[in-house]
């Protein structure tokens, strides 16, 4: 394969455009304040995402707490808030990680930037949950049940001297025999976890909240206000059925993850539980024996694509039932797919600069095109061994993203443009498109094609050899041809005066120049005798090889002199021309 590429006086045009961005700011206005900054630790770093701070105006009820969360390097310290403030007021600034915390107090003065740095040892803080009962259970009448607390230490200290104290609605719930409202705990260790108990019993029908709280000689500052916690709705109730609430599916729940559902539930009795269960569509799926009361239970079935209502159904050791209520259903699992896919074929390199080439088609997801939430496309040279999860080059691998459009119904269209260097690998490609949804399903799909090659060379616009005396040789010029195809490739070159065959290298105003006269060689610094002439016809150039590119520019270079006889005078013009090989 030969291409040939004749040497002019015109040079290569190259446009430029420049994009100017004008970005205009409009004046802040007084009120509210915007305070911004960094949150460092001691060391001097940037504290990391999650870590929490808090602003108190002290002259009003303002008050602002969250989380360091900028996702972008070098600015994970970075927070901004708008404090609703007066001029003059005093702000409290705090930030804290388990160990150590920050404080500040600042005027407020218009916008501010202020930091602050995490310095000092975090006081001991007590973090209280009740882990038994829950919400919204219910027990039997004359029965009795623990309030279940477990305590743990926030900060870098042991706590001191606390109290917990139990309240409630002493018209529903009483403390059993030799029970007290409030244990008391010496010390809790910064490091360890402690369990709390409270034995109570239930004395009316009705519904009470319980409520822990504490109080240590440790106490000081209180950053995450968790020295308190609160079960709401405990219900009494007198000979009831067991009392069944469903965590999930939630009712008119669309699963569209998996056709095997699992319905989640707990439930609360004064008498222990014999049996619960699932019923779809009032037929029996499962069931379980003696489960454990006011736990998280699972019953799970595989339901095909359609609409169901459901119910769980508990008998409790009087053999009274209660139902869930009944729920309803629907179950739409598909996988989304490609329905068409295209590609250019062959694929043909530009000379010199990048290809666009499109990896196109159609895809469908039987729950609407808008579940389908990415499509993502690798283009790649599998003759050389390279696959979908190789990392990125310009020679044989790349990654993008598609667009999404025409989208209708269930199904859309897609578009993958990869940007091809003109020195990607001749040869078989593949483009490979995959495809996921709301729900992590994932599909792929691809396609061959194949890249041709690429034979080109880029040229300056002419070769100036300046004043030359007849009878001596010019000095030395060059010529640099840069390989602007995809494969390496040796250089061919002839030349003419006036016209081709002539066996003139140039025409001058007065006489002419012999095509012997012109010559060449690859090695700089040679002698007019040194190197080889030029002919009429296509002579290969020794030993010169250019290479294709691996990403910089691959150039070789050509060193001339010419050699003008005695009589010749005046401008000289002639032609090269030079054929690119295999």
């Amino acid at each position: 394969m030969i291409l040939l590429v004749k040497l002019a006086k015109n040079g290569f045009f190259v446009v430029s455009i420049v994009l100017l961005v004008l970005v205009a700011y409009g004046a802040t206005p007084p009120w509210p304040h915007g305070i911004s900054g960094f949150i460092f630790y001691s060391s001097g770093t940037q504290v990391p995402n999650g870590i929490p701070y808090s602003l108190n105006d002290t002259n009003n009820s303002f008050y602002y707490k969250d989380e360091t969360s900028t996702p972008v390097p070098g600015y994970t310290g970075w927070y901004s808030v708008v404090v609703d403030g007066t001029d003059g007021d005093i702000i409290n600034f705090l930030a804290w990680n388990s160990t150590h915390y920050g404080e500040k107090n600042f005027t407020l003065i218009g916008d501010m930037e202020v930091n602050i740095t995490i310095n000092k040892t975090r006081p001991p803080e007590i973090n209280l949950s009740i882990i038994e009962p829950e919400n919204n259970t219910a027990f039997n009448l004359s029965s009795y049940f623990i309030v279940n607390v477990s305590i743990n230490v926030l900060g870098n200290a042991d706590a001191t001297n606390c109290n917990f104290t139990i309240s409630f609605n002493s018209s529903v719930l009483a403390l059993a025999a030799g029970e007290s409202y409030t244990h008391f705990i010496a010390t809790i260790t910064k490091a360890s976890i402690v369990y709390e108990a409270w034995n109570l019993t239930s004395i009316a029908v009705g519904t009470s909240n319980i409520t822990v709280n504490s109080s240590c000689s440790s106490d000081d500052k209180n950053f995450d206000g968790l020295t308190e916690d609160t079960v709401t709705n405990i219900t009494i109730v007198d000979n009831v059925a067991p009392v069944v609430r469903i965590a999930s599916p939630k009712n008119n729940t669309a699963e569209l993850g998996s056709n095997t559902i699992v319905f989640s539930f707990n439930v609360s009795d004064g008498l222990s539980i014999l049996n619960c269960t699932l019923y779809v569509n009032k037929t029996y799926k499962n069931h379980t024996d003696s489960p454990q009361k006011d736990t998280m239970l699972n019953l799970s079935t595989t339901l095909s694509n359609g609409l169901y209502n459901w119910s769980i159904n508990c008998t409790d050791a009087s053999y009274n039932t209660g139902s869930s209520g009944r729920y309803n259903l629907s179950v739409a699992v598909y996988t989304p797919h490609i329905t068409q896919l295209e590609i250019e074929n062959p694929v043909n390199l530009l000379a010199g600069t990048n290809k666009e080439l499109r990896c196109n088609g159609s895809a469908e997801d039987g729950n609407g095109y808008s579940n389908i939430i990415a499509i993502n496309a690798t283009f790649y040279f599998i003759a050389g061994g390279y696959n979908s999860f190789s990392p990125d080059n310009n020679n044989s691998h790349y990654t993008t993203s598609c667009t999404m459009s025409n989208q209708f119904g269930n199904s859309l269209d897609f578009d993958c443009v990869f940007n091809l260097t003109y020195y990607a690998s001749p040869g078989e490609w593949q483009c490979n498109v995959s495809i996921i949804d709301a729900q992590s399903h994932t599909n792929a799909s691809t396609i061959n094609t194949n890249v041709s090659e690429l034979l080109a060379i880029g040229l300056p616009g002419e070769l100036d050899f300046g004043v030359t005396l007849p009878g001596q040789a010019s000095q030395e010029k060059s010529i640099n041809i840069e390989n602007q195809g995809n494969v390496a490739i040796n250089i061919s070159v002839r030349g003419y005066g006036k016209q081709e065959y002539d066996n003139l290298s140039m025409v001058c105003t007065s006489g002419n120049i012999s095509i012997t006269l012109e010559r060449y060689n690859t090695t700089q610094g040679k002698g007019f005798d040194e190197m080889y002439n030029l002919t009429p016809g296509f002579t290969k150039i020794p030993d010169f090889v250019i290479n294709k590119s691996n990403g910089t520019s691959s150039i070789g270079t050509v060193y001339w002199r010419v050699k003008p006889g005695f009589g010749i005078s005046g401008s000289c013009n002639g032609t090269l021309i030079f054929s690119v090989v295999v």
